[in-house]
């Protein structure tokens, strides 16, 4: 198939990850025709009818015209269903069937269903099981109407229990489906302003339904001076939103004949037939105007970043959390960790601001200054724990220099101890000090590292490297002689440490036994100074209820795509249901919803250095019980209050209104529409120092930084939420030093809003408490 080289000339140049397909009902059983002229007007694939196979098979030249390639790639197939209201006999569903079928033979991607009265929940788990033999995608008509929604909302549910994983939304984005979206502009009168935030909330829920594709009728194009096709600023606006969530994995599809005329710039008519404008298909000024949205700065800022390309291979796909304390790292971790653009930052400013601060206090040791220098110069010992290759001990140099360079109160000079468990990882330090070390090889390694190990030069004189697990610090050989050097005045104690040991959930990598650990060693040794600064000083754990039915599914995947054991390989025992159904998994979450603003609901704070006797202990509840945490978290109703600005559960919190539009105007229950909740997200914020702060909280989420996804609890079964109850969260932390395990519990109600005179609330539905006892996951101690 060739291409118009003039009509693909009149087009923009194809965006990245922008897939768009054509139907015209007039040529629906023409798949090569259809498809020959919509790959030349630049459109990635065309809708056919299903093939009717029995008892009349019809008689079809495109399947002997088109090579399986172009069916398994470029195809999609369409259910021509004409009456939706009477109860379909046995044999009708017998030919309904017949048709998936043969979808399947052709190894078409996906069809495309009615959301009708009469095609029930038991037909299409039926549908969808023999759709799943061969992976294809079964796309329900949908309307942005409350109606559909709800009703593809019981459908999903009902079929959740026998796969349905492959069960998504073909989106119908036409003004008749659109609430009050006649208007032709967005600022025509004030309820239209109420009516987009409705229709943002509606936009918000569908997006948790496994959205796969968004339909535009040729006839819901309003006509510009021109005669090209233009779309309402509501339902640009509508688009534009999916878009900037969904840009990367959604469909676009323009359906029907062509509607409009265009009239070249010249002004005079083109002759009879003339496809210049139009292109083969009639639909090419459709695909022209939706690529020309695609490619509005707000959305490629998001979709077309470097970022944004590095994470699509991660949307939705669930990985299990690491186990640091019980794997050592890979080379390659640590170097994509490495190459965060905001956390080292971060991480610098906060180190140069503790410096600045314990000058300010006069706490550190004040050393001779040669020179005759007016400022004071300051000794200043700093601890990395867990150095991995080394990025926050440049961080430490390089806050020490620039504050040296910029500080009235005086200098610094710093000595970093490195320490680390990962043999591995020592291997990469010791190097990197003895390349440093050599002028011409550091000058080397800055042109071939890209900024993380930049800066200040490793030195002997400033950089220590100690193999050793923090929290056995008290056995090993180089922490007794630190300490036997201590005492005749030979090094100076710790007055500051830093660790970077956080998880997608805050504590989930165990970061409060490994620094409580190292930090109650290390004051028993002596070596922690009274006024020493922990970075991080504390972080905070959120949750928030989510609802998808894409992470939903991928869990349930998780049962038998993975083996119950990593040590087993791919030939081991599958991980069965329950035990995928009780793992948390972080995920780049994207086809997802979340439901509520994020409440905190762990919280661990590092401090009482140098001060701690057994009384301290004992207030803290010794061993392990402080590590023990339990909290339950209420998600009321009225917090659904422009719930669509949590997004994904992933990025920063954006109310995506326009300037002139207000949410107070606009109670999102005014539809009283419900939602299925299928889990909850866990984010972090950290306090560095101070007020130096990393977060993916999407409250508080630090923009570019991406060394965290969000922790995901799914549930068994989901839940459904009227619109008027609230969701009651609750999550447990368990350490048990016995077993060396440290693993998470949760569970979730649904219950009615307390109402005056009655004095508790009712319990609607409930999940099952998962992960008792940590017997599905837990992480090693």
């Amino acid at each position: 198939m060739s291409h118009n080289q003039h009509a693909h000339a009149l087009q923009e140049e194809p965006p990245p990850s922008f897939v768009a397909g054509l139907f015209i009902p007039s040529q629906q059983e023409d798949a090569a025709t259809l498809l020959s002229n919509a790959r030349t007007d630049g459109y990635d694939f065309c809708v056919t009818s299903l093939s009717a196979v029995s008892p009349t098979p019809k008689v079809r030249t495109d399947v002997c015209k088109l090579e399986s390639t172009w069916w398994s790639t470029s195809i999609v197939g369409a259910l021509m269903h004409s009456s939706t209201t009477h109860n379909l006999s046995v044999v009708e569903e017998e030919h309904i069937e017949r048709m998936v079928r043969w979808a399947c033979h052709m190894n078409i991607p996906a069809i495309v269903l009615p959301l009708a009265d009469n095609i029930d929940s038991r037909l299409i788990t039926r549908l969808s099981l023999v759709a799943s033999a061969s992976n294809l995608q079964i796309w329900m008509r949908v309307r942005l109407v409350p109606s559909d929604l709800e009703k593809m909302d019981v459908l999903l549910r009902r079929c959740a229990g026998s796969g349905g994983g492959n069960l998504g939304i073909c989106l119908e984005f036409s003004p008749g489906n659109v609430p009050s979206s006649s208007a032709s502009a967005a600022n025509a009168a004030p309820h239209t302003m109420y009516t987009l935030t409705q229709m943002l909330q509606l936009l918000h829920t569908v997006m948790s339904m496994n959205l796969k594709a968004v339909s535009f009728e040729t006839r819901s194009f309003m006509t510009n001076k021109r005669g090209y096709p233009t779309l309402a600023k509501v339902m640009q606006f509508g688009f534009l939103f999916v878009l900037k969530r969904l840009g990367r994995t959604i469909r676009v599809l323009v359906e029907g004949p062509p509607s409009h005329t265009p009239v070249p710039s010249s002004g005079i008519a083109l002759p009879a037939g003339s496809t210049d404008l139009v292109g083969a298909s009639g639909l090419l000024p459709y695909l022209q105007y939706l690529r020309h949205l695609r490619q509005r700065p707000e959305v490629t800022a998001l979709l077309d970043t470097p970022a944004a390309t590095m994470e699509t291979s991660y949307l939705d796909h669930l990985q299990s959390p690491l186990q640091p304390l019980g794997d050592d790292l890979e080379f390659a971790t640590y170097e994509t960790f490495e190459k965060d653009p905001v956390k080292y930052k971060q991480y610098e400013l906060a180190i140069q601001q503790a410096l600045h601060a314990l000058m300010a206090a006069d706490t550190l040791k004040v050393v001779p200054n040669p020179g005759g220098a007016t400022r004071p110069s300051y000794v200043v010992t700093l601890m990395v724990l867990g150095a991995g290759r080394g990025p926050l001990v440049t961080c430490a140099l390089n806050a020490a220099a620039k504050l040296n360079a910029t500080s009235p109160i005086g200098t610094v000079a710093i000595k970093v101890v490195a320490m680390d468990k990962n043999p591995n990882a020592i291997v990469y330090l010791r190097s990197l000090l003895a390349s440093h070390h050599s002028t011409l090889q550091s000058q080397q390694m800055e042109m071939m590292h890209d900024g993380n190990n930049h800066g200040a030069l490793w030195t002997p004189e400033k950089v220590q490297i100690i193999q050793c697990d923090m929290r056995s610090a008290l056995q090993h050989p180089a922490m007794i002689q630190w300490q036997n050097d201590v005492r005749t005045s030979r090094a100076q104690r710790v007055d500051i440490l830093v660790s970077e040991l956080l998880g997608s959930f805050g504590d989930n990598e165990l970061s409060p036994e490994c620094l409580e650990g190292a930090i109650d060693a290390m004051n028993r040794m002596g070596l922690l100074m009274n006024h020493c600064i922990s970075i991080p000083q504390s972080y905070t754990s959120y949750i928030a209820p989510v609802s998808s039915v894409r992470l939903h599914s991928e869990a349930k995947g998780q049962a038998y795509s993975q083996p119950s054991s990593a040590m087993d390989g791919p030939m081991g025992q599958p991980m069965g249901f329950l035990k995928a159904m009780e793992t948390p998994y972080v995920v780049r979450s994207h086809a997802a919803s979340q439901t509520h603003p994020e409440k905190p609901i762990f919280k661990f704070e590092h401090v009482a250095f140098g001060a701690r006797d057994d009384g301290y202990r004992q207030q803290m509840g010794g061993g392990t019980a402080q590590f023990n945490k339990r909290n339950t978290i209420r998600f009321s109703p009225e917090e659904t209050m422009a719930a669509f600005a949590s997004g994904s559960g992933y990025g920063p919190r954006k109310e995506e209104l326009p300037p002139d539009a207000t949410l107070s105007q606009s109670p999102m229950n005014s539809f009283k529409l419900g939602t299925t909740i299928h889990g909850l997200l866990g984010s972090f914020e950290a306090i560095l120092f101070d007020r130096v702060t990393i977060s993916i909280a999407p409250s508080t989420f630090s923009e570019g930084m991406f060394s965290w996804f969000p922790l995901y609890f799914p549930i068994r079964e989901p839940l459904y939420v009227p619109y008027n109850a609230s969701i009651v969260a609750s999550v447990w932390r368990r350490c048990d030093d016995e077993t060396n395990r440290v693993w998470y519990e949760w569970g979730i109600d649904v219950a009615t809003t307390k109402e005056q005179g009655k004095p508790e609330e009712q319990i609607i539905s409930c999940s099952a408490i998962h992960n008792p006892g940590g017997r599905s996951y837990y992480v090693r101690l």
